[in-house]
């Protein structure tokens, strides 16, 4: 589903169930552990490079703009390995997100979300040896729970645009992220 066809779906949501929809987000700063398994590929032959899982965190925080939506700013990391084929010493990869996220809530403790925002991807050999770090813009929808006491669970897509190298071919990162935490009061 396209990140428009996402947010259609939501605006309708928000428009047709005024009384199931109700925002109970907690407004402050959430910490996240976050588990990926992140597809990469080569943009113009479409070939993947590798499906890996990728570990990180994210931290956030989010803002009630309404009865029933919230907005959230967030910043997150990920590493995981993966052999580059055009630089095989290179065994490891970080990506890395920045964005917003609009949610609307259901009931008190769910919501539904889609987010846009920057990623970034580079390859690494070792601490002092890595590429270039390439931009793209990303976007995702995701669905999660956050209990009254602050503990987030949530499951998020995430698709990137093409990720211009100058020393290897463009490349994308796609796939889907697990994310539990905590939100302060």
């Amino acid at each position: 589903m396209s990140s428009k066809t996402s947010l259609v779906l939501l605006f309708s949501l928000s428009l047709l169930l005024p009384n199931w929809l109700q925002a109970e987000p907690i407004k402050d700063f959430g910490l996240y552990l976050s588990v990926g398994d992140l597809q990469i590929s080569d943009s113009s032959t479409e070939q993947n490079y590798a499906e890996s899982y990728a570990y990180g965190g994210i931290v956030d925080y989010q803002w009630t703009a309404s009865d029933y939506f919230s907005v959230r700013l967030f910043g997150g990391e990920h590493i995981g390995s993966a052999q580059q084929p055009d630089k095989p010493d290179y065994n490891y990869f970080k990506t890395g997100l920045f964005g917003l996220e609009a949610r609307v809530w259901a009931g008190s403790s769910w919501f539904l979300g889609v987010q846009a925002g920057q990623a970034y991807l580079t390859w690494i050999e070792s601490m002092e040896s890595y590429t270039e770090i390439a931009w793209a813009n990303q976007s995702g929808y995701g669905v999660g729970f956050e209990s009254d006491d602050g503990w987030t669970f949530a499951i998020y897509t995430q698709k990137t645009g093409t990720m211009e190298f100058e020393d290897l071919p463009d490349q994308r990162v796609e796939g889907i992220r697990l994310e539990a935490g905590y939100r302060w009061k």
